[in-house]
């Protein structure tokens, strides 16, 4: 990837930080995209080690 690319994809992600979704957190706050994309993130990292460590035993 070039240098103008990966600038242009950084200043996509970063507008995801302003752009809501249609579904509210548990505490009744409106999400962001990123905030959901963080989440699923972590959600899925988590989820590998899980069952990585599962398939191993």
């Amino acid at each position: 990837m070039e240098e103008k690319e990966l600038l242009q994809a950084l200043a996509v992600a970063e507008r995801l930080k302003d752009t809501t979704r249609h579904c509210y957190t548990s505490k009744g706050r409106q999400e962001s995209v990123a905030e959901h994309s963080w989440m699923m993130t972590l959600i899925v990292g988590n989820s590998i080690k899980f069952i990585n460590s599962n398939l191993e035993s």
